[in-house]
């Protein structure tokens, strides 16, 4: 057999098996592995050097193509396939990139199973990008309709700004409210509470609701927001009024739910930093006040050697002469500091709260919507709706009548605060807020409860697929992990009456 005889085999044998095995022909000689060209040359008895000769441009190559297609029951692709496959994508598309390798598997699945031989790259490209368009323009539509005109107008106000004063740019920078809604949140202070209360009643003012985006995949709401986050405000303006519409609703609703994480962080680190800065000012006057005494053990081995020397002797001969008064001074206000410094603590907490962080705890406490999923952790709940309830009324201490939940809520170390009267039935209101802050704090962090419209601090239900209680298999299959806890493995018990040996 002749030199290009061998070449056309082989590249006709390597193009029978591979679109067999892809359904596909490849785009270039190179792609073939050389573990493939090595078995076939072996099996033609041919020399796996001449693959390096194999041309796929020519028009023997393409008639090896056709006669391969014809030989496997493919038929090539037309002008009428580019509709059905466009079609038969566009419901499966996911996010807005048509580069996406997931959508392209689709396609060539969907040809393979419709026995079409593959477009060339460049038209399977264009029908990809047909296919997102088509279906970008459904998304488009559907959250239109959602929206009403008044949220339509106002979104279309957070982008208004002075057009003058645009063009004096950059020499004078001018903020949209957008822009006012897109700053993340500062540092610890009431100041910044308030700020974002402010931001999450605009945002919630605009009328926007999860039923908006309930046809579009979470993917592409982010890719929206990213988008209108990065655009500004002109051109914004830019678009048509779908788009324009659709990308501003994206990103409002979403800083929505990062602004409410932004509020629960707030509630949070104010808990933490009311109870750390108590402790730094107690320390700070402790340390002011106290000088320590060292030497301890010596002072009182002095003190007992002297007392056991001259039992009937008078303090002020005996004991005075070996510790001076003023250092035994110094010692009894260390050791009586030492007794009382966590009630010092607990006083500085509470002050430091009723004083300061109250009032933006309080609007914290009615801005959010707090939920829990277990009985077990319902006393939380039933204080805060005894907050809520007394909110407006100023009282230093609940009615007698009141029930006011205390076991799951009041740590056993802030009874004694809590309590206002010797009985146990007064409770102090401020106190009592301090206690229910530091609990809600320690049950939101660990998800005990969560909070209604947050994207951290969610439902926990909600971290699970919709469909896991009927593709439980599937999922544990996905992760590699297995369905039922397995059995531990059953040793011998230890011998322990066996003696010991050397």
């Amino acid at each position: 057999m002749g030199f290009k005889s061998d070449v056309a085999l082989l590249s006709l044998a390597a193009l029978l098996k591979l679109f067999q095995l892809q359904g596909q022909f490849p785009a270039r000689p190179q792609a073939v592995p050389g573990v493939i060209v090595d078995l076939l040359a072996r099996q033609l008895a041919v020399d796996p050097a001449i693959w390096s000769e194999v041309d796929w441009t020519s028009r023997t190559a393409r008639r090896h193509r056709e006669e391969v297609a014809g030989f496997c029951g493919f038929r090539a692709f037309r002008a009428a396939d580019e509709l059905e496959l466009i079609a038969h994508l566009a419901p499966l598309v996911a996010d807005l990139n048509p580069d996406s390798e997931g959508l392209k598997q689709q396609g060539l699945a969907f040809l393979r199973g419709q026995r079409l031989v593959p477009p060339p790259a460049e038209r399977l490209a264009r029908c990809l990008r047909a296919a997102v368009n088509e279906q970008e323009a459904r998304w488009l539509q559907s959250v239109q309709h959602r929206i009403s005109a008044q949220s339509c107008q106002a979104l279309d106000a957070l982008i208004s700004t002075d057009a003058a004063a645009e063009d004096l740019q950059p020499l004078l920078v001018v903020r949209s409210t957008l822009a006012t809604l897109k700053d993340t949140a500062g540092r610890v202070k009431v100041d910044t509470v308030l700020e974002e209360l402010a931001k999450l009643a605009e945002l919630r003012a605009l009328g926007l609701s999860a039923e908006v985006f309930i046809s579009v995949p979470p993917r592409v709401i982010g890719q929206y927001r990213r988008r209108a986050a990065s655009e500004p405000p002109r051109e914004l303006r830019r678009h048509p009024a779908p788009l324009r519409h659709v990308l501003l609703a994206a990103l409002c609703w979403q800083r929505q739910t990062e602004v409410t994480d932004d509020l629960v962080e707030l509630l949070i680190r104010v808990a933490h930093h009311i109870g750390t800065h108590a402790e730094s000012k107690v320390e700070a006057e402790l340390l002011r006040q106290l000088r320590r005494v060292r030497g301890k053990s010596a002072l009182l081995f002095k003190l007992a050697k002297a007392a056991r020397a001259q039992p009937e002797g008078a303090v002020r001969e005996v004991i005075y002469p070996v510790v001076p008064e003023p250092v035994l001074d110094d010692l009894i206000r260390e050791m009586e500091a030492e007794g009382s410094y966590d009630r010092q603590v607990r006083l500085v907490t509470r002050n430091s709260y009723g004083h300061h962080y109250r009032r933006a705890v309080s609007l914290l406490l009615d801005a959010l919507s707090f939920r829990c999923n277990n009985e077990r952790h319902r006393p939380i709940m039933r204080a805060l709706e005894l907050l809520a309830k007394y909110r407006d009324r100023r009282i230093g201490t609940f009615p007698l009548g009141e029930t006011v939940p205390l076991g799951g809520v009041v740590k056993d170390d802030w009874q004694a605060l809590v309590l206002d009267d010797a009985e146990g039935r007064r409770v102090n209101r401020v106190t009592y807020e301090m206690c229910v802050l530091t609990t809600l704090r320690d049950k939101i962090r660990c998800k005990e409860v969560w909070i209604e419209g947050a994207g951290r601090f969610r439902n926990p239900d909600d971290d699970l697929p919709g469909d896991f209680e009927q593709k439980r298999a599937e999922y544990y299959s996905a992760l590699a992990q297995p369905g039922r806890p397995r059995p531990l493995p059953i040793t011998s018990a230890p011998a322990w009456n066996t003696p010991w040996k050397r």
